[in-house]
């Protein structure tokens, strides 16, 4: 649910687009980087961020049984976009530096990772286990080692007892497990992982649809191989629209002429899809499209402009709001369900007391590490 923030910025390129005329194109390497993406912080992936964060927060505190309430606040969506957003921003970073240094350093890759994500989810889970002893939270032990293991997107886990406090960690281990292994994908070959992420976007769905109404093809290992698969789709839409970023797609398009309206038209459709995370058939299609609709959007507000939606993507609340995304998204679960005791988990007092510790975690914690990954970049300012 997190990505890593751009760093790279020592370098200077004067990349001409080319026209792409070939379908097969997109599979050619890539050897240079767009000005788009040579910036150092992208900041409308904050402000997305900031959006994000704030659906999954309003969804939790459940303020309301209201239509219209549960259609805005869709916390499944949120979720979903932080995961278009992370495909497409380490995607981007991991590109850049094998076209800068001609390789990607895996060892480097995977520091970076643990020092910005470990730290603070170790925390909260120090911190609850604390709350747990004194508040008799009724946690078993195995809720702590499938979030302390990035394991608690398996059914099993997600379906255990009393696992409530940690549940936000299905979607931090879902990442983790595919940046455990598409890095090293790409390090090795480029058109191989194409072929990976096209698969998940495309076949894996189309297949699952027709595992549905073929029961020969529902034994127990292929099944539970495209299921897991299909826990991917999003971060991989995220990766899919990075590399079209790159070959140029969206440079000369009427996408970005005409984005307002289309930025509009995608918001609208986004949120009268009826999508959930729960990876089931009904919800394999409009799961996808939103997940490719979100990538889209990314996509042509990377660029900059000087319409509403991009000013207030880029406007310096959702900047400060998509910083802390993160440790939001980290401590909200203790105070948006009635995990602590009253006015703590009561609304308003819980966003006031989730925004001082969200605040203090990144500010006088966290930022020590992310300094410390700081210096594993590849590329110096």
């Amino acid at each position: 649910m997190y990505s890593e923030h751009s760093n790279f910025t020592g370098f200077t390129c004067n990349y001409q687009i080319p026209e792409l005329k070939r379908p097969r194109d997109f599979f050619e390497g890539i050897n240079e980087v767009p000005g788009v993406l040579q910036k150092n912080h992208f900041p409308t992936l904050d402000g997305i961020r900031c959006f994000s964060i704030l659906l999954v927060i309003f969804y939790h505190l459940d303020l309301s049984q209201n239509g219209i309430y549960r259609t805005v606040f869709n916390g499944d969506l949120g979720v979903n976009i932080f995961f278009v957003l992370s495909g497409f921003l380490i995607t981007t970073l991991c590109i850049k530096e094998k076209v800068i240094t001609s390789t990607l350093n895996l060892r480097k890759f995977y520091l970076r990772r643990m020092l910005r994500i470990l730290p603070v989810a170790y925390l909260f889970l120090f911190v609850l286990f604390i709350l747990n002893f004194f508040l008799k939270l009724n946690l078993d032990y195995v809720n702590f080692l499938a979030a302390a293991f990035f394991i608690y997107n398996f059914a099993f886990f997600r379906n255990y007892k009393n696992g409530v406090p940690v549940g936000h960690y299905w979607s931090l281990a879902t990442e983790e497990q595919f940046y455990i292994f598409f890095p090293a994908i790409l390090k090795k070959n480029y058109v191989t992982f194409l072929f990976c992420i096209l698969t998940i976007i495309i076949l894996v769905p189309i297949f699952i649809y027709v595992q549905y109404y073929v029961p020969s093809l529902n034994k127990p290992a292929l099944l539970f191989t495209t299921h897991y698969l299909l826990k991917f789709n999003s971060i991989a839409c995220g990766c899919f629209f990075s590399v079209l970023v790159f070959k140029g797609y969206f440079n000369k398009v009427g996408a970005i002429k005409y984005r307002f309206a289309i930025n509009l038209l995608i918001i609208l459709f986004i949120f009268f899809l009826d999508f959930k995370t729960n990876f089931d058939i009904s919800h394999i299609w409009t799961n996808s499209i939103a997940s490719l609709l979100i990538g889209f959007f990314i996509s042509i507000n990377i660029y900059e402009s000087n319409d509403v939606i991009y000013k207030l993507l880029n406007s310096k609340i959702a900047f400060k709001i998509g910083v802390l995304s993160y440790s939001i998204y980290i401590w909200q679960q203790i105070f948006t369900y009635p995990v602590l005791p009253s006015p703590l988990s009561s609304f308003p007092y819980n966003l006031l007391f989730l925004a001082i510790v969200s605040y203090l975690s990144y500010h006088f914690y966290e930022r020590y590490f992310i300094n410390l990954k700081n210096r594993f970049q590849r590329i110096k300012n």
